[in-house]
């Protein structure tokens, strides 16, 4: 969902929220088990925020991108992602006890510090926004093969050999990238298993995560030919058993979750070097499922 903000000079605040319970007759920030995206005059600031239960949590202050323009919210099953002027500033897994939202659009109740008139517009709700492809159409459409050989097997992509497939679509640099990934048959080294390629230019330039067969998790980049970055931390997960990966990038951050469990935030300056595509490399063999990007 999205609002513009065409007009913001005397009050302190405009706000886009979601939450599980409603309201009409008083501030939404008092309800419980909420998420918002704030523009604030005061500080020239935008804030991301969430109240799971009774507790209320900043999640992002950053310097808005402006007073004007638009504030946004998009939720895709097992994730959410909050947006200003266009630009993703926040995501995680969505933590609420229920995907049931009311949607709340308003401004500080307190006139003790701003007080006046601004404004909202064009409030849209696009559900399909974001980029996703289950397979269940039978065939793989939109993705270019570069290794390996590749089917759609009940539903899910299955790589029957060691190899790269990437999808068509350029991404922008900041995203969300969402995968099933479950290793069939890892190969003799503890990292020839299943991959998801978060940011794909080409060989030479990608960024990727993977589990490995002994629970190591790593996210590692490659540019120019060189291994840019590279972490690794260790869990008790085992890669033979489908995990839903969740990668969020903004800027020169990125988080790992698994299974809806932050495993790596790890910062370097090249994160947001490059953009291009996402995708998936195996070992020999291995199956994967509802890519979403948004």
């Amino acid at each position: 969902m999205t609002v513009q903000v065409p007009e913001f000079n005397s009050l302190g605040e405009m706000t886009l929220q979601i939450g599980n319970t409603k309201t009409t007759d008083s501030d939404p920030f008092n309800q419980n088990n909420w998420y918002r995206i704030i523009k604030a005059r005061g500080d020239s600031k935008v804030y991301v925020q969430n109240k799971i239960g009774t507790v209320m949590s900043n999640k992002a202050i950053l310097d808005w991108a402006g007073a004007t323009g638009s504030l946004t919210i998009s939720v895709s099953t097992g994730s959410i992602a909050l947006y200003e002027n266009g630009t993703l500033r926040y995501s995680e897994p969505f933590a609420l006890p229920s995907y049931n939202c009311y949607i709340y659009i308003f401004t500080s109740t307190d006139r003790s510090t701003s007080s006046g008139t601004d404004k909202f517009d064009n409030f849209a709700i696009n559900p399909t926004s974001a980029f996703k492809d289950d397979f269940n159409d039978g065939n793989y459409n939109g993705w270019t093969v570069y290794s390996g050989t590749w089917s759609v097997v009940g539903g899910k992509l299955k790589a029957d050999s060691s190899g790269i497939i990437y999808n068509n679509a350029n991404f922008p640099c900041d995203r969300v990238v969402q995968s099933e990934l479950r290793t069939e048959t890892a190969g003799q080294n503890p990292y020839d298993v299943a991959i998801l390629i978060i940011k794909w230019d080409d060989f030479q330039n990608q960024i990727t995560t993977r589990l490995f067969t002994d629970g190591t998790i790593e996210l590692i980049m490659w540019k120019n030919g060189n291994m840019a970055f590279q972490t690794q931390v260790n869990s008790d997960l085992n890669p033979y058993e489908p995990h839903i990966f969740t990668a969020s990038v903004i800027g020169t951050n990125i988080k790992v979750y698994i299974d809806e469990t932050l495993y790596i935030d790890a910062n370097s300056n090249y994160f947001d070097d490059i953009a291009g595509h996402v995708g998936y490399q195996t070992g020999p063999s291995s199956y994967f499922d509802d890519m979403t990007v948004w």
